[in-house]
């Protein structure tokens, strides 16, 4: 697992490199990050942790808030 330092340090995509990996709109990854920042931020106390980790898991998978909300 990744020290705090190594995650915060590492680059993540911005939104509209997200969208373009994915080929979506820029609306869609916002919506879907507003989505994953509040998932997140029930793990993390730092908002702009939970939006680093939203961000990269979006970068993997653009629906990945969606699937989870399913499987939960």
């Amino acid at each position: 697992m990744k020290s705090y330092k190594q995650f915060i340090s590492k680059r993540v995509l911005t939104i509209s490199a997200i969208a373009k990996k994915h080929d979506v709109t820029e609306k869609y990854v916002e919506h879907q990050l507003e989505r994953g920042i509040r998932m997140e931020h029930e793990h993390f106390k730092k908002l702009t942790v939970a939006r680093r980790v939203a961000l990269a898991n979006l970068s993997k998978d653009i629906d990945y808030y969606r699937n989870l909300k399913k499987h939960a």
